[in-house]
């Protein structure tokens, strides 16, 4: 019988019906179904910046990271700067209840 994993969506042969478990090709896919998946940390804002300068520098030939192009690397980069920007602001604004410091 052929079927379909659950978790890594591969096709596989499933020769008995015990082993792996229903639904999984192995047993690490079965394992891994279960746990939440941690979202990787983007980098900091300054960083992203200064990727921006960088492919504005190189690409566009200006030495700004204010200007606006449509290009689809610009694009990838600005949703990365407010991605990274969402995730820092929420750590700090955390850390600071944490601490009991307020704005």
């Amino acid at each position: 019988m052929i079927a379909l994993c659950k978790h890594s969506h591969n096709p596989f042969w499933r020769y008995r019906r015990d082993h792996p478990p229903k639904g999984f090709c192995s047993l690490p896919c079965h394992d891994e179904h279960g746990k939440p998946k941690e979202e990787p940390i983007p980098p900091e804002p300054h960083v992203i910046v200064r990727r921006m300068r960088e492919h504005n520098r190189l690409i566009h030939n200006v030495d700004s990271a204010l200007l606006e192009w449509h290009c689809p690397a610009c694009e990838r980069l600005e949703a990365e700067y407010a991605a990274s920007i969402e995730h820092h602001s929420q750590r700090l604004a955390r850390e600071m209840v944490a601490t009991g410091v307020h704005a």
